[in-house]
């Protein structure tokens, strides 16, 4: 989804945000890398590039939104809703830890 917005970026000449925005990314991750491997390993580097995607995205959004509306909403709620509904049938009815 993120690469989604970032390439509508190049096509709309929003380069500049863009670079921004990686730049954040690289940054937070480094930053969080820096404060999470010490002391969860490489779970701690796992949540930190997570994380730093998950920033992105919602600035990717906001700056792509600034030139073309899609209503993202719309196509998150019904997949989210299955992807909950699949997580505790997972782990309530075959015992099996759903994060790994």
């Amino acid at each position: 989804m993120v690469s989604i917005y970032a390439r509508g970026m190049w096509a709309c000449d929003k380069q500049n945000e863009y670079l921004k925005i990686v730049t954040f990314q690289g940054l937070a991750n480094i930053g969080l890398n820096l404060f999470l491997i010490p002391s969860l390993g490489i779970i701690g580097a796992a949540v930190a590039t997570v994380s730093a995607e998950i920033l992105g995205f919602f600035f990717y959004y906001r700056e792509f939104n600034k030139v073309v509306y899609i209503p993202i909403h719309n196509y998150i709620v019904r997949p989210l809703i299955a992807a909950v509904v699949m997580a505790l049938f997972l782990k309530y009815e075959l015992n099996l830890n759903i994060f790994f």
